[in-house]
């Protein structure tokens, strides 16, 4: 049927509105990624310059205008730039940037350089980068399930972006190794630092959040690699010491209030009283600061989640099928870093988790004194009774002894949580996903 004269001109002006739309959409679409790009070459060579850290600086300007792809973009390059398949060598920063721009060819390239799980999350964040729509969807969830939970960084400030930034712009270390490790300890906490000093003076509350959910985070999540790296310590407790001061952390915090407020000064407070000078001795330092009960509590209670602290039950942002392995853990588990936690109101019998923390960290603690002592590390943890442990610490949940699944020169020591038994109703014979709230603590270990 012919359309009515008279109907036309209304059809030739929709039809002309919906291609100028179309126009604008994909000059939109072109104008986010010639920016992605640009910013992507900004990130690498200023990781390059930094040696492996980025100044929040360059990037703070997309941020604040709310930019969708500068938060994309910096996640996938810190997920690319920190994910190997264990060869040591990632993907070739070429590679990344034509990724990113959409080569077919060098997407194959990337996924055949890191393991499967990261190059879902860094395709999901290149796709978004490549649609304004996805990116704009992505950055909300992410930035959700990054930031503080309990809301302590003020809307319209983009500090949850600016929180992912922290989380996205780690050092270049090989993880692997213990100079890696104890060289991405100091990186995560001059990061951190740096970031509180640059916006504390234009916004002294986003500074505040910045360093007590970094020193949260990344400070006290490097106690592990500490253990194993037997760096020289003193400098790292002495930023401490400096930057704490530097912020006046017990101070009045814009924005906080009741419970809040109270949890935050008393974290600050436990966090300079827990960290006495020990001659350098930070192995010592750590076991009073973890004999105080008051400092897990209030961490716990200021972030919300049920891993707040040491890490030791982190899990990775979403379930996947390759998480566990046959010893229960996939070996690259703990270098899966969230600020915050993808469930927020996921606290399980939090009084049972926090104690059986203290036991694990412990734990952890008494097995380094005993490396330290005798210069080879454990062969089982009955080596630590009594001299360094009056007794072993049990599983909590179960009332039984804690389960220990060996790795070559590991022993991975953990409770089985609230929910120890598998879906069979069988005793669970290894740590398992997040869902049943199990407690993880790796040590290194000789052979018996």
């Amino acid at each position: 049927m012919l359309i009515p004269r008279r109907y036309l001109p209304w059809l030739r002006r929709a039809l002309l509105l919906a291609l100028v739309l179309v126009l604008g959409f994909a000059i939109h679409l072109t104008v986010h990624t010639v920016r992605a790009r640009r910013l992507f070459e900004k990130t690498v060579a200023q990781i390059e310059a930094e040696g492996g850290i980025l100044d929040c600086r360059a990037i703070a300007p997309q941020l604040e205008r709310g930019e969708p792809n500068a938060s994309l973009v910096l996640s996938a390059v810190e997920l690319i730039l920190s994910g190997t398949t264990g060869a040591g060598q990632g993907p070739s920063e070429d590679d990344i940037a034509a990724a990113l721009l959409g080569d077919e060819e060098a997407t194959a390239r990337l996924q055949e350089a890191l393991d499967p799980w990261r190059f879902r999350q860094v395709f999901s964040l290149l796709e978004g980068a490549r649609n304004v729509e996805r990116a704009n969807f992505l950055v909300t969830a992410e930035s959700r399930r990054l930031s503080d939970p309990s809301g302590l960084v003020s809307d319209g400030l983009r500090g949850p972006d600016i929180l992912l930034t922290a989380r996205g712009l780690r050092a270049r270390a090989a993880v692997s190794s213990n100079e890696g490790d104890s060289a991405g300890a100091y990186a995560d906490l001059d990061l951190v630092f740096r970031m509180a000093r640059w916006t504390e003076q234009e916004n002294p509350n986003l500074a505040q959040s910045i360093l007590a959910g970094g020193i949260v985070s990344r400070g006290f999540d490097a106690l592990e690699k500490i253990l194993f790296a037997h760096p020289p310590i003193a400098e790292v407790r002495g930023k401490l010491l400096t930057e704490l001061e530097g912020l006046e952390l017990d101070g009045p915090i814009p924005g906080l209030r009741g419970d809040r407020a109270f949890h935050y000064q008393s974290m600050t407070g436990a966090l300079r009283s827990g960290w006495p000078e020990h001659g350098g001795d930070l192995r010592s330092a750590l076991s009073r600061f973890l004999e105080g009960e008051q400092i897990f509590e209030v961490m716990t209670s200021y972030l919300r989640v049920d891993s707040a602290l040491l890490e030791v039950s982190k899990v990775p942002p979403f379930r996947r099928p390759d998480f566990l392995s046959p010893y229960g853990l996939r070996p690259d588990w703990l270098q899966l870093d969230v600020i915050g936690s993808p469930y927020p109101g996921y606290v399980i019998q939090r009084g049972h988790s926090e104690a059986q923390r203290r036991d694990l960290a412990r734990l952890a603690l008494a097995a380094a004194a005993f490396e330290e002592r005798e210069g080879r590390p454990v062969t089982s943890l009955e080596e630590l009774v009594p001299r360094d442990l009056p007794e072993l610490p049990g599983d909590r949940f179960t009332g039984g002894p804690l389960k220990v699944a060996r790795q070559p020169g590991l022993c991975l020591v953990y409770s089985v949580g609230w929910d120890f038994e598998d879906d069979g109703g069988q005793p669970r014979e290894g740590p398992a996903p997040d869902a049943q709230g199990d407690l993880v603590w790796r040590i290194r270990c000789g052979s018996a």
